[in-house]
């Protein structure tokens, strides 16, 4: 399949990763196009179709995840998922790997809180928790099992499975009503 998008793209992670780049890039409220943003998203949900299940480990390896433990049910959940956070919540996400790390809501901030835990506790195969050590709220596969004591530092963890980050301007619109 030839990809106007996502060339080279061979894993789930990476995708994912990709999709949020070219949001920023394509999204009318950035200046883009939106024609290319809607072709964007569509041949996203095409690829995610063919790669759902396939992860890289931070040694870059790939590897074939069985079908229940797949984290989002399709294209537009993870889609969703991101417009929430960037586009309601107005947070920083920052996607690695498997993980979303969310920048932006403070300690005293209750509304914002509530309205993340009630939005992830709609999706059953992903877990929400704050980390103290990095300082931010964390989204990641429920059966997440961490296989070592080692704690991983954020430029360790941007280094060994990418980093895309995505901060969302004040006057943007809802990406979900484009398409």
């Amino acid at each position: 399949m030839f990809s106007k998008f996502f060339g080279g793209i061979d894993n789930c992670d990476d995708l994912k990763s990709r999709y949020r780049e070219l949001c920023k890039k394509f999204h009318p409220d950035n200046g883009g196009c939106a024609t290319d943003f809607v072709a964007m998203k569509e041949e996203f949900r095409q690829l995610w179709d063919k790669l759902k299940n396939v992860r890289k480990t931070m040694e870059g390896k790939r590897y074939t995840q069985k079908n229940e433990k797949q984290e989002y049910k399709s294209a537009d959940e993870f889609m969703d998922l991101v417009d929430f956070l960037t586009h309601n919540l107005k947070v920083t996400a920052e996607i690695n790997g498997t993980f979303i790390h969310i920048w932006g809501i403070e300690k005293k901030d209750k509304e914002k809180q509530s309205k993340l835990k009630e939005y992830i506790s709609r999706l059953p195969k992903l877990k929400l928790t704050f980390s103290y050590q990095k300082g931010c709220w964390r989204i990641y596969p429920a059966d997440y099992v961490k296989k070592t004591g080692k704690t991983w530092s954020m430029d360790a963890i941007r280094s060994g499975f990418g980093s895309t980050v995505y901060n969302p301007s004040e006057d943007s619109e809802l990406a979900v009503a484009i398409v």
